[in-house]
Order: C-alpha cells, then sequence, then structure tokens
C-alpha cells in the first residue's frame, strides 16, 4: 500500500513529468510556423499549470513544483531561441563592442554596404536574421554587458546564446528566492510563488527565448525587498540596475515617494539617478543620444502589434483621416500614459496619507501599485508581445488579482500570426484576448471587492 506522501508524490509526476517533455517539444522540435501546434501544447502545458498550482497545498508540494520549475528551464538551456529572433541582434552588438565598435554608432545595413568596417562575426549571414535591420539598437548597458560577456566566451550562436540564458536563468532563480521572501513578509500564501515560477509563459519567453524582462523582473522585486528591510542606497541600486536593463521601470519612480519620507526620497532618487547615469556612462557619446532618441521614435511611430487602445484610435484615424494616424497617435498616447500614471499614484498617495498610519503605509505592499501602474503602461501601448506580460505576472501575485494569469494563456494566441512563416495579425484573436481580460478584470473589480479591498490601496 502507497501512503499518503508516495500517492501524492505519484499523482504530482502525472502532471510535472509530462510538462517538461511539453517544454523539450515545443522549445526543439517546433518553430513559431508551426503555430497550430505550438499553441495546442502551449494550452496542454498551460492547463497543467493552473492543475499543479490549485493541487499544491503543503510546503512539500510547493517546494518540489518549484524545483520543477527550474528543471524545466535548464531544459532549455542548449536552445537557439526558435520563438523570438531578438536574440540575433544581441549578438550583432556583442561582437560590435568587443570589436571596439559602439552599436550605436551605425545602423546593421552599414556594415553590409561597407563590410570592410564591419567586425568578425559581423556579416550577411548574421544581417539576415536580424528583424531590426533599419533601426538603431536600444538595449540598455546591462543588456549590452550580458551580451558582450557572451559573444566574448563564444564566438558561435549557440553558445553565445547558451551564456546569455545562463544569466537569465540565473536571474529567475534570484526571482523566486526574492518572491519567497516577499511573500512571507506580506504575509501571503506561499503557493502564489507557483504563479510565476511555473507560468508557462515566463518560462518560454524569458528562459526560452531570451528575454531581458527576466532580469528587469528580478531587480524591481529586490529594489522593494530592499527597501522594505530600509535599505534604501541598496534598493536604489537595486531599482537603477532594474532601469539599465529595460527602461520601463521608471514608470515606477514617482510611486516610490508615497512610502517614504521627503527627505529619503529625495535621498533615494539622488542614489538612484547617480547609479542609471554610472551604467550609461560607458555607453555616452553623441552617437548613443543619436541612435536611443531615433530608436524610441521609431518605437512610439511605427511599430504596432497586438495592442488594444491604441487599436481603437487607429480605427478613428483611419475613419477620420483615412490613413494609419500613428506617427501622431503614439506620442500622443505615450503623454497620457504618463499623465495617468502620475494621477493613479496622486490618487494612491493621498488615499494612503489619509487611511494609513505611517507605519502601515511604510510595510505596505507597493508591488499592488506596480501591477496597476504597469497595467496602464500596457493598456496604452502600441506594440504588446507576449513577453510584455510577464512583469504584470509577477507582481500578481503580492495581490488578490489573478487577471494576468489569465493574460498569459490567451496573449500566447497571438503566435498564430506567424504561422507558415508568413506574417499576418489576426484582429479576431486580439479583439477576443482583450474581451477576455477586461471582462475579467471588471469580474474582479466589482464581483470581487471585498475579497480585494485590503490590498486596493497597497
Amino acid at each position: 500500500m502507497l501512503n499518503v506522501q508516495e500517492k501524492y508524490w505519484n499523482i504530482n509526476l502525472l502532471l510535472l513529468v509530462p510538462s517538461l517533455f511539453a517544454y523539450i517539444i515545443v522549445s526543439y522540435i517546433l518553430s513559431r510556423a508551426d503555430a497550430p501546434q505550438v499553441i495546442g501544447v502551449y494550452s496542454f502545458l498551460f492547463v497543467f499549470y493552473l492543475a499543479i498550482y490549485f493541487r499544491s497545498d503543503t510546503n512539500l508540494k510547493i517546494n518540489q513544483a518549484v524545483n520543477f520549475s527550474i528543471l524545466f528551464r535548464l531544459s532549455l538551456l542548449i536552445l537557439i531561441p526558435n520563438l523570438s529572433d531578438d536574440f540575433y541582434r544581441f549578438i550583432w552588438d556583442g561582437r560590435l563592442f568587443n570589436a571596439g565598435i559602439n552599436p550605436f554608432e551605425q545602423l546593421p545595413s552599414f556594415y553590409i554596404n561597407y563590410p570592410e568596417a564591419a567586425p568578425v562575426g559581423v556579416n550577411q549571414e548574421l544581417f539576415d536574421k536580424l528583424n531590426s535591420k533599419e533601426y538603431f539598437t536600444i538595449y540598455p548597458p546591462v543588456n549590452q554587458l550580458v551580451f558582450i560577456i557572451a559573444t566574448w566566451i563564444s564566438s558561435s550562436v549557440r553558445g553565445a546564446a547558451i551564456v546569455m540564458r545562463i544569466f537569465i536563468i540565473g536571474a529567475e532563480i534570484g526571482s523566486i528566492i526574492v518572491i519567497r521572501k516577499l511573500l512571507n513578509a506580506y504575509h501571503l500564501p506561499a503557493k502564489n510563488i507557483l504563479l510565476y515560477a511555473l507560468n508557462p509563459l515566463v518560462i518560454l519567453e524569458l528562459a526560452g527565448s531570451l528575454h531581458f524582462e527576466a532580469i528587469a523582473i528580478f531587480f524591481v522585486l529586490l529594489s522593494v525587498y530592499l527597501l522594505k528591510k530600509r535599505k534604501s542606497i541598496f534598493s536604489a541600486l537595486s531599482f537603477a540596475l532594474s532601469v539599465c536593463t529595460k527602461l520601463n521601470p521608471l514608470i515606477f519612480f514617482p510611486m516610490i515617494a508615497t512610502r517614504l519620507s521627503f527627505s529619503k526620497t529625495l535621498k533615494y532618487y539622488m542614489f538612484a539617478a547617480f547609479f542609471v547615469l554610472l551604467f550609461f556612462v560607458p555607453l555616452y557619446d553623441i552617437h548613443f543620444l543619436k541612435g536611443m532618441s531615433a530608436s524610441f521614435s521609431l518605437y512610439f511611430q511605427k511599430f504596432e502589434f497586438n495592442a488594444s487602445i491604441y487599436y481603437l484610435v487607429r480605427e478613428v484615424g483611419y475613419y477620420a483621416k483615412g490613413y494609419n494616424i500613428i506617427g501622431t497617435a503614439g506620442k500622443f498616447l505615450a503623454l497620457i500614459t504618463f499623465v495617468v500614471i502620475l494621477l493613479y499614484t496622486f490618487i494612491a498617495w493621498r488615499k494612503q496619507r489619509v487611511n494609513m498610519p505611517y507605519q502601515s503605509k511604510k510595510n505596505g505592499n507597493m508591488l499592488v501599485s506596480f501591477l496597476w501602474i504597469y497595467f496602464i503602461y500596457l493598456m496604452f501601448t502600441t506594440t504588446l508581445h507576449p513577453w510584455y506580460v510577464t512583469p504584470l505576472i509577477a507582481y500578481s501575485i503580492f495581490s488578490r488579482y489573478r487577471f494576468p494569469i489569465l493574460w498569459s494563456g490567451v496573449i500566447f494566441f497571438t503566435y498564430f500570426n506567424y504561422y507558415n512563416d508568413v506574417y499576418q495579425e489576426y484582429m479576431g484573436i486580439v479583439i477576443t484576448e482583450y474581451v477576455l481580460v477586461y471582462a475579467f478584470i471588471m469580474y474582479e473589480l466589482f464581483y470581487k471587492k471585498e475579497e480585494i479591498e485590503k490590498f486596493q490601496g497597497a
């Protein structure tokens, strides 16, 4: 006869072991051109992910699932990303830097037109794989440092990808450790860690496709944990590193002021700004300013994918103007995003000031505010790739809100846009995605209000 623990182990293996094989299939056998099969395997992984989460009600079960989540990531170690081609630009930038050339200096096409100026490895073969041939690079210093190390250690594409993945998986393990500490500090259920650690979107997009949201998430979480431990200088350093990985954590900057006194806020801002400037110094020259500004301008005026509010604005533009108004709408929506985030921050600050004693405010759950700030950012963006949702998943586990989990399930269907290697955006998928997500948000805000009320102003 099997005891209870052995029965649990056998049943859980029926969920975890097939998941491991599913990750191998979707990563090493399929490509994004095989969209129906990829989405089918992902759906299988997502169902098993939820089943494991709901079954994990003891520390033994949680620890086992977390260990498997790390194993899932390690199983992707030698993978050349098959769902994204962004990493080829990482290798391009790293090879330029290792040759003493600032990648912000020239467009990639320059080195094809003038091959005598191109270092070893910056060639037509790699150029053909870039998805941003006519754009300046946009990656901040932490990313560039990883690119440099990866391409210095290995001259091959796979070798460089493996080195980058070691950094990504290391950051993911770091996030899991910090998440556990924060859940304990906020007296939240320990099983919430599985909502991030086991999430198939997080695993495939970060460890699998080498997206640096993994590192940014780690540094944001670490900065919150250090701030809670009253280590403000180290928190500012960690926050600066998150900004130097993905610039969008800057949107959280105003919210930090709501948790500190004026003098401590000023000190925090000064140290964070100093560290950011310090890390950007190696990249700084006139070419950097020119290239970065050009890339940002293009991002807000040209790129569009899987947007929500922007697509509605675009349709109005077509009706009123007869053409795509992204050139003006992108900048206008960026301004609205900035204003709405400041307004949300001010309301949160007023609510805390009126309703919460100082000690409660100081120890409150700031990550719930980060959840809504980041959601505002995603709501108005013109481009929303699946991996953009991963920070939202990380912040949501410190709240009662679960719409990011639903979103992580339905957003993966946008990979159908790459079916047979012919890109086409299917608006039916986009509409279904946002109807489900916004409907669930309304449900959580209005029908689960009592359950989440104590987190609302955190």
